[in-house]
């Protein structure tokens, strides 16, 4: 099971150069993308890392995306056990909510939603 999960989120929304779905996408992305795959494949080889098959990291988030509004805009693919937008609380405003870090993440009740 372990192997398997590992497979998964090293494969999952990998998009290769001359595919139909890099059909559109700039070289600059693709290139983003692959150097994200190798770093995932690194740090996937140390067995303390923790690999989960129904949660997702969500990045280039707009600045004010509220954990709300991730989890109303997810809840479209499956049913959203938890979302946690990553702060910055050192840039906190008056409600002590600080700026978002543009990335969070999003937990699903099944994997074939994540």
């Amino acid at each position: 099971k372990q192997w398997y999960q590992r497979r998964v989120a090293i494969t999952a929304g990998v998009i290769k150069e001359g595919t139909n779905a890099a059909a559109g996408v700039s070289k600059t992305d693709l290139m983003k993308r692959k150097l994200a795959l190798e770093a995932k494949k690194k740090k996937l080889k140390n067995v303390n890392v923790f690999v989960s098959i129904d949660r997702l990291c969500v990045r280039n988030m707009p600045a004010k995306f509220t954990d709300n509004e991730l989890k109303k805009l997810m809840s479209k693919y499956g049913n959203v056990v938890q979302v946690k937008i990553i702060r910055d609380i050192t840039q906190a405003n008056s409600e002590g909510i600080g700026k978002s870090k543009g990335y969070g993440f999003v937990q699903f009740s099944k994997h074939e939603a994540a």
